[in-house]
């Protein structure tokens, strides 16, 4: 069962996002996940055109867009959003070095994750090519693996 979000920790997620702060930012500083605090700061600014009110909660937006482009469920969406994310080059290329360098160092994936700080399921989401690193965890990512680059746009960029 989800656990409850203070009326303090939204205040100070608000806050953050006043600021400027990222959401994963916020995320971080509040001890939230990163569709949480999504959920709370962003979320709440975008119109549902069917109701003319703020998106209620996640669910109802994937709900919307699903609808929109055509999906009779969410997790139809969702499947769909993942094999667009793994087609993206950047993607395929930080899959195929993480994989290539982790053969060549001859260490598990959970290594790789407690050196970087992530969980072996997100690491695995990287690997798969249904997410990219945030530009900090990207440059642990690199440097653990001893590579030569300081972002991804990097990586994109290298003909290597």
């Amino acid at each position: 069962m989800p656990r409850k979000i203070s009326k303090e920790k939204i205040k100070l997620m608000l806050r953050l996002y006043g600021r400027g702060l990222s959401c994963r930012k916020i995320a971080s500083q509040t001890g939230v996940n990163h569709m949480t605090a999504y959920g709370y700061t962003i979320l709440k600014q975008r119109i549902n055109p069917e109701t003319n009110k703020t998106f209620v909660s996640l669910t109802e937006y994937f709900k919307y867009l699903s609808k929109q482009k055509g999906f009779n469920n969410n997790y139809k969406y969702r499947v769909y959003l993942d094999k667009m994310r793994q087609s993206r080059p950047l993607n395929k290329k930080l899959s195929g070095l993480i994989i290539k360098m982790l053969e060549e160092m001859d260490k598990p994936q959970k290594w790789l994750a407690y050196q970087i700080g992530v969980t072996k399921p997100y690491l695995n989401d990287f690997i798969s090519g249904r997410r990219t690193p945030t530009q900090e965890t990207a440059e642990k990512l690199f440097s653990v693996l001893q590579l030569p680059y300081k972002n991804l746009d990097e990586l994109l960029t290298n003909n290597n």
